[in-house]
């Protein structure tokens, strides 16, 4: 029979069951048809397999997939295709030869027998997969064919070939894979005894995209000379079921429908694949596989644990382990192990280490998760199972052991408190916009207000937590899962609203409203601490006022909390729509109530979002949901009231106990202890009138100091300048006035002397740290602010670091016997400046000179040398026109640090002289 009849007849029985097609580009077309497609799975999702490519089916459906092996698989299938008595059956083996290494063989037989005629199609195939990087693969497949038939026994002719498969894998995201496969490169040719040829196999080019939509459910599509989907779900562990849709893109064949199913047990697997036919009856085809590994065992996963993962602190996980994986080494020599965690739908990477195991002995391996930024997508909790995977060599071969560990994700906004309040951090998110805006709107409305307490950081917390109870932000005890009773039980699941949530819904319990005030006061620069005492969590603030002046607020030192060497404020949440002096009070009793108790905790947030680190959250609220607006009117008259309150406070706290103390003996020491009262609370006027009111022959270098500080602090720079020099005159050996001295300087923009001047100081001190302390500054005042880059820095806690980089250029830049040469300062220099030309006792209302557009970089308005002092005219009108008191003229961003100093953000710093005789 010649070769032409035996194509005729191949066509007529085998080829009945093949789909007629069209090649998928002109360069690939043939008078032959497609193999005939393999594997129970692949059939099942409609021939839709060359992104998935997995196990034996790979060296049929793209060889690029033996490359990903991790197991060995026997399997065998069969089936009678299309009711035709067409015969299929097939024999694989597929197995990793060594890391990223994989080989396939396969024998594959089509056979049809009726009335004395057979036919027989065998097909051997050698294919190789290799991974050269973790998310490419690449193969190639060669096969031999050979074809016989017979009509009675008797030999009709034989035909034989070679033909060549080349397949590409790559995974552009975790969960997405895409390939592409050649089959039959360029067309098979099979040759005949009789020396006739055929080319019954034309190539065909297929690509396709595989999608891991959730752990449990794949989506698949190719396109070759057909489209085809798939889908498949994983019911259970050990069960999936498989669905597939198949469309002629000719028009002949019309589409067809698929189902299948996959039931494992242990090492084995049983598949099933129903195909059907617009015109022939359904193929049904039967596989089992079984997985194996052909390297000794060396390792087994004894255990392997996950603690419950909460979504709000996912950040955490990819640096603290959360649970752990027990290997024991079943050897007598050293195993190095690579442990890989994963969960895709959580996860972008897996969770990967590489260690070695000492023989015979069982070794614990801390596991971290660096799970995804869509964690934060979840709504509700779900038990979510890993993967666990340890890869090793043996006997010259990779060998994989596998566990699934299963644990449960809860969504945003849950938390237990078995680990500490710290975990309250994860929700302080003060770059949050909502919260951002928010927190702007309630200063802006504030801008205008006249009185202040302590310090700006001090009357900005004020503003800020009236603002809220304008707002309408109240405290709502959480009736069902009260804070005490959750704190109490280590394991008990809690809620915390992020802040965003609650300016939407207006009311929350103590652990809600304690995230939002501390987010606020960190938005604003100010650091915070979250106080924990039985049954109850509340904030307190860094004031940023030296812990030394504590008996020198003028408010009763009761008030304040000492800690890290500054004065810090309690500040009672849960009685948000109270004015703040009573949820100050209220704070600063609870503190004294639990103080020295080991009950008593205190947690630094800045320390603790170290460790949990705010999640970029979308928050949990509906569409178009706003804060409450902040009515300017209402938000002022609140604050006003409120601190005029405190300003009584003080007023009553020194008749009491400071005034009525005050002798007639000392005027000196009378008048600037008093003045040192106003000065920290920021009077200056009334701090000046004190100073000024010695009579100038009584004058001693503490009081040219501090009325030095006072009038640099006013805004009289100059002025200022010449106090300190009467200062040092009387007084050439205290560092304190020297370093007060060179900073004045700086502010006047002479700022080689101003170095020089600092040098002398920090000479003087004996170290950078000493001078530091003279002047009420931490050493490392950016922490010590609780500064971070690229957020908002208080021009009061810019200053300490400015002072704090000042020091140390001017300590490496002036060598000291330079400074002894220069240091020849006339004594007569200060006494011909003793006459102040325009010196006036002011009234008690405060001036409030401004300089903070220079501070954010205006150069126009800089003090030089000589400028008249009619330039302090323009700088006040400047600041009733912009509002001094307003946040953008306050705060400048972390980046420009560094930024030139000014007067008026140095009061808080300067060193201040006790009189002689006192301490």
């Amino acid at each position: 029979m010649n070769c032409n009849r035996l194509s005729l007849s191949w066509t007529l029985t085998a080829g009945l069951a093949l789909s007629p097609i069209l090649a998928s580009t002109p360069a690939l077309a043939g008078s032959g048809e497609d193999q005939v497609p393999v594997g129970p799975r692949p059939l099942a999702l409609g021939g839709a397999y060359t992104a998935v490519a997995e196990g034996a089916d790979a060296l049929y459906w793209n060889p690029a997939g033996l490359g990903r092996l991790r197991v060995s698989s026997l399997r065998a299938t069969t089936a009678n295709q299309f009711g035709l008595g067409i015969r299929d059956n097939l024999l694989s083996l597929a197995s990793p030869a060594w890391q990223g290494l994989g080989f396939g063989l396969e024998w594959y037989h089509s056979g049809f027998s009726d009335g004395g005629l057979e036919d027989g199609l065998n097909r051997i195939s050698f294919g190789l997969g290799w991974q050269p990087v973790r998310r490419v693969s690449l193969g190639a497949a060669a096969k031999y064919r050979q074809y016989k038939q017979t009509y009675q026994s008797v030999d009709q002719g034989t035909g034989s070939g070679i033909g060549m498969d080349f397949g590409a894998l790559v995974m552009p995201r975790h969960n997405v894979s895409l390939g592409v496969a050649w089959r039959d490169a360029g067309g098979s040719t099979l040759r005949y005894d009789d020396g006739s040829t055929s080319r019954p196999f034309d190539g065909v080019l297929a690509a396709g995209g595989a999608w891991q939509v959730i752990p449990t459910v794949l989506v698949v599509a190719d396109v070759d000379r057909d489209a085809h989907a798939g889908v498949e779900w994983q019911l259970l562990q050990a069960l999936a079921v498989r669905g597939g849709w198949t469309k002629d893109l000719d028009g002949l064949d019309g589409s067809r429908l698929s189902l299948g199913f996959g039931l494992q047990y242990g090492p084995a697997t049983i598949c099933y694949s129903f195909q059907s036919h617009p015109m022939l009856d359904a193929t049904h085809t039967f596989g089992v596989a079984v997985d194996f590994t052909l390297a000794p065992k060396l390792v087994d996963v004894s255990d392997a644990s996950l603690q419950p993962l909460f979504a709000s602190f996912y950040k955490t996980y990819a640096t603290e382990p959360t649970g752990e994986v027990v290997l024991t080494s079943l050897t007598d020599q050293p195993v190095e192990v690579r442990v890989s965690v994963m969960q895709k739908q959580v996860m972008d990477e897996p969770s990967e280490r590489t260690l070695y195991l000492r023989p015979g002995a069982a070794t614990r391996v801390p596991v971290t998760l660096p799970l995804s930024p869509r964690v934060v997508e979840l709504r509700e909790g779900r038990p979510m199972p890993f993967t666990v995977e340890v890869t090793y060599q043996s006997a010259g071969r990779r060998r994989n052991e596998s566990r699934k560990v299963q644990t449960f994700m809860y969504e945003p906004g849950v938390l237990t408190w078995g680990d500490g309040v710290e975990r309250a951090a994860a929700f302080i998110t003060p770059s949050n916009e909502l919260v951002s805006d928010f927190t702007r709107d309630i200063v802006k409305a504030t801008a205008a207000q006249d009185r202040g307490v302590l310090n700006r950081t001090t009357t900005l917390a004020a503003r800020l937590f009236d603002g809220l109870a304008a707002c309408g932000i109240t405290y709502t005890p959480d009736a069902l899962n009260p804070y005490g009773a959750m704190r109490d039980k280590p394991f008990a699941v809690d809620n915390i609203q992020y802040p965003a949530e609650l300016l939407v819904h207006r009311s929350g319990d103590c652990d809600d409203s304690s995230v939002l005030y501390a987010t606020m006061l960190e938005n604003v620069g100010i650091r915070t601490a979250l106080v924990d005492v039985p049954e109850h969590i509340y904030v307190m603030f860094d004031t940023g006022i030296h812990a030394r002046e504590r008996d020198a607020t003028g408010l009763d030192p009761a008030l304040f909390v000492e800690r890290e060497g500054s004065l810090w404020i309690p500040v009672e949440t849960t009685a948000l729509g109270a004015p703040f002096h009573q949820a100050w009070r209220k704070g600063a009793d609870l503190f004294r109530r639990w103080e020295g108790s080991d009950k008593l905790h205190v947690v630094d947030v800045l320390q603790a979002r170290a460790r949990y680190e705010a999640a970029v959250y979308a928050a949990r609220i509906p569409a178009g949901a706003k804060a409450p607006v902040v009515d300017a009117s209402t938000v002022t008259r609140a604050v006003s009231e409120d601190l005029a309150q405190i300003g009584g406070w003080r007023d009553d706290f020194l008749k009491q106990t400071y005034l009525a103390h005050l002798g007639q003996e000392n005027p000196t020491q009378d008048a600037i202890k008093l003045a040192r009262v106003y000065y920290l609370n920021r009077d200056y006027d009334r701090a000046y009138t004190e100073l000024v009111s010695v009579s100038e022959g009584a004058r001693d270098a503490a009081l040219w100091n501090n009325l030095g500080n006072t009038e640099l602090a006013r805004g009289d720079d100059r002025v200022a300048l010449r106090s300190y020099d009467r200062a040092r005159a009387m007084d050439s050996d205290d560092p304190g006035i020297a370093l007060n001295r060179g900073l004045a300087l700086h502010v006047l923009g002479r700022s080689d002397e101003g170095q020089k001047e600092l040098s002398r100081a920090v000479h003087k001190a004996g170290s950078v740290a000493a001078a530091l302390q003279m002047l009420g500054v931490k050493a490392d005042a950016t922490v010590a602010s609780g500064g971070r880059a690229g957020e908002a820095v208080a021009l009061e806690q810019l200053s300490l670091q400015r002072v704090e980089e000042l020091l140390k250029q001017a300590m490496s830049a002036v060598p000291e016997p330079l400074l002894a040469q220069q240091d020849t300062v006339a004594a007569a220099t200060a006494g011909a400046d003793s006459a102040r030309d325009g010196r006036r006792v002011p009234g008690l209302a405060a001036a409030q000179p401004d300089s903070l557009a220079r501070a954010l970089g205006g150069a126009s308005q800089a003090t030089t040398t000589g400028a008249p002092d009619t330039a302090r005219t323009t700088k006040q009108d400047s600041t009733a026109a912009n509002g001094a008191a307003g946040l953008p003229q306050r705060t400048v961003p972390g980046g420009s640090r560094g930024a030139k100093i000014e007067a008026e953000t140095l009061h808080d710093v300067l060193y201040w002289k006790s009189p002689a005789g006192t301490k």
